[in-house]
């Protein structure tokens, strides 16, 4: 029997050329917003618990952990992609491309809808990658709970 809850969380980057050349790589860790922890507890108690269906990334900083959204407004949002593998009990991988950025984006939010603008459920303001017209920015973010 687990005494506790947590979650940890890791965002890998790539930064990929019009011809599909690395020119970045880069691993960060990040912070689980208070969102997670009501729905958990409300899965508990029998209700339900979201799962995350898109990823937004921004040019802010600095959203707290009872923050809802980015601190900036979301520069794009990928809805195509789905939970990859794993369970909410396990290890969860999700993914995303962003190929019409530019600019650095210098944060990153996993949300429950596909609206990517409320109930942010983990965030990350690690980031500093500068993205030209022609690149594409591919987003791993894998969460584990212990």
């Amino acid at each position: 029997m687990k005494d506790g809850l947590s979650f940890h969380n890791t965002v890998k980057y790539t930064l990929y050329d019009e011809n599909g050349i690395v020119k970045e790589t880069g691993i960060s860790e990040n912070q689980t917003q208070d969102n997670v922890l009501t729905m958990v507890i409300n899965a508990i108690d029998g209700g339900t618990c979201s799962d995350v269906v898109a990823m937004a990334v921004g040019t802010g900083t600095g959203a707290g952990v009872a923050s809802d959204n980015l601190n900036s407004s979301a520069s794009n949002e990928d809805t195509g992609a789905g939970v990859g593998s794993g369970s909410p009990e396990d290890t969860m991988v999700f993914s995303a491309t962003f190929t019409s950025i530019t600019g650095t984006v210098t944060e990153a939010g996993l949300f429950p809808t596909t609206a990517a603008d409320i109930y942010m459920m983990f965030y990350d303001d690690s980031l500093s990658v500068a993205l030209t017209a022609t690149d594409s920015l591919q987003i791993d973010w894998t969460v584990s709970v212990a």
